[in-house]
């Protein structure tokens, strides 16, 4: 029975990350499923990073940070990065599980994560770019982004 648990924290843990942020380039996940980090290049050298540690149900920023950094290194390799912006928050996910596998007889109940994620953008140092360029090309890349999507609702 607690393993059925456990099982339904991971699968929600899991669809929680996936479903969140940016539409990926890669995904990495740590393999105890306590959480991870996705990347997406959004301009030349310029990456989008958001990572979470859902280690259960208390934040964890430090575990989130370290994702980040991890993933930021894997992106823009041995020369190193630049963050850009970033920003940290707790975030609360909630399912409803039962404790009967069949769903016989199941009693519901709610289980609550508690994640700290940390996103934000990372300018590779292999790029070439000053901070400021870089700064200055994100700003108009998210601005232009910004109108696509109002021009989509209206």
């Amino acid at each position: 029975m607690k393993r059925h648990f456990l099982l339904h924290i991971v699968v929600a843990a899991l669809s929680s990350a996936l479903l969140a942020g940016c539409g990926p380039k890669k995904l990495s996940y740590a393999k105890n499923a306590s959480g991870g980090a996705r990347s997406g290049l959004v301009l030349p050298g310029i990456y989008r990073i958001v990572a979470r540690s859902n280690k259960g149900f208390a934040h964890d920023h430090e575990e989130a940070a370290k994702y980040f950094s991890r993933e930021a290194n894997e992106v823009c390799g041995t020369e190193g990065y630049t963050e850009l912006s970033t920003a940290q928050a707790d975030r609360e996910y909630r399912d409803t599980v039962s404790t009967n596998a069949t769903g016989v007889n199941a009693v519901p109940f709610e289980v609550r994560l508690n994640m700290a994620e940390k996103k934000g953008y990372v300018l590779c140092h292999s790029s070439g770019k000053d901070i400021a360029e870089a700064n200055q090309a994100l700003a108009a890349h998210l601005e232009a982004e910004r109108k696509k999507w109002m021009e989509g609702i209206e």
